[in-house]
């Protein structure tokens, strides 16, 4: 509690921005894992890829919007608060500080981080499973 007020003291007192944003409230970000993603994929989602433009790979088929972390607050009118969203990055670490920023400054509640990102699908992207 005492340190989430001190966070709070400092997010009001000084603009952070999207790249050096520390991950304050990991207990508060809901991970899912590459099963869960799946099974995800059958309901009405949103995916959004965190990744800089240039990172490979592409997943056709996936459907992502492509807000690069570092312009995610110059993004959120795209962002949707009605159904769920899974946030994704190569490792999971970008898209957990996208959601940190999003819940803790703009009151997100539907936010999934996919744990340990794209490197969690890989078994499924490489085998078609």
């Amino acid at each position: 509690k005492q340190e989430h007020e001190i966070y709070n003291k400092i997010l009001k007192t000084k603009k952070l921005e999207a790249l050096d944003y520390t991950v304050c409230y990991n207990n508060d970000i809901s991970s899912i894992n590459e099963k869960e993603f799946v099974e995800l994929l059958k309901t009405d989602i949103q995916i959004i890829d965190v990744r800089e433009i240039n990172e490979q790979p592409i997943i056709e088929g996936l459907n992502a919007l492509h807000i690069p972390l570092a312009t995610i607050e110059d993004n959120i009118n795209l962002i949707s608060n009605k159904k769920k969203v899974i946030i994704y990055c190569r490792s999971g670490n970008r898209s957990k500080k996208a959601i940190a920023i999003l819940q803790d400054k703009y009151n997100f509640t539907n936010l999934l981080n996919l744990k340990d990102g794209l490197k969690s699908l890989n078994f499924i992207l490489n085998n078609g499973k």
